[in-house]
C-alpha cells in the first residue's frame, strides 16, 4: 500500500519548521539584533559619569577646539610680518587706513595669551566691513575688546569727523 505525498508523516514536521525558520528571519532575528544594539549602547553610557553627555561628545569637542585653536593661534615673532600684511591687505581692500600697529612690546601678555592693540582710521561703514573680514580671517587672532570713537577736531574748519576703530586682538 502507498501513501500520498500528503498522507506523510513528515509533512507536519517539516511544516512547522519551515514556519519557525521564516519566523526567526522575520521577527527573532531583527528583535535579537535590536536588543544586542541596545546592549552595547548602554554600555557605552555607562561609562560617562557626567549625565548631560552624549556618546562621541568629546571627539566633537576635541575636534571644534582644535580647529578654534588653530584660527586663533599667532606666532608673536611672525605677528609683525604675515599677520600685519594680511590686516593691511584686508584694510586696503575696504579702503581703511591702517594707523597703529603694535610695538616691539605688547599690551599684556600672560603664559600663553597676548593682546595687541591695532587701530584703523576711515568711514563707519567701512570700519565695520574691515572688522568683519577681520574677525573671520585665519591667524589673526580672537577679537577680543573693539572701541569705535570720532576723533574731534579743535579747529572750526568743515572737515568732516574721522572715525577710529580700536581692535585689541587675542592671540595664543
Amino acid at each position: 500500500m502507498q501513501r500520498g505525498i500528503m498522507e506523510s508523516k513528515w509533512i507536519l514536521p517539516a511544516f512547522v519548521a519551515t514556519l519557525a525558520l521564516l519566523g526567526y528571519l522575520l521577527a527573532f532575528k531583527n528583535t535579537i539584533r535590536a536588543w544586542q544594539e541596545n546592549t552595547k549602547i548602554n554600555e557605552m553610557l555607562a561609562t560617562y559619569t557626567t549625565p548631560g553627555r552624549s556618546i562621541g561628545y568629546d571627539k566633537r569637542r576635541l575636534t571644534e577646539l582644535g580647529q578654534l585653536l588653530g584660527r586663533l593661534k599667532a606666532d608673536t615673532a611672525g605677528f609683525r610680518s604675515n599677520t600685519l600684511s594680511q590686516v593691511a591687505e584686508i584694510a586696503g581692500k575696504e579702503n581703511v587706513k591702517l594707523t597703529e600697529v603694535p610695538a616691539a612690546g605688547l599690551i599684556s601678555q600672560s603664559r600663553s595669551i597676548r593682546l595687541q592693540k591695532l587701530s584703523f582710521e576711515g568711514d563707519y561703514f567701512a570700519l565695520l566691513k574691515a572688522l568683519y573680514r577681520l574677525e573671520h580671517a585665519a591667524g589673526t587672532g580672537f577679537i577680543r575688546s573693539v572701541a569705535l570713537r570720532k576723533e574731534v577736531s579743535l579747529e572750526n574748519d568743515e572737515k568732516p569727523q574721522k572715525m577710529i576703530l580700536d581692535i585689541y586682538l587675542e592671540t595664543f
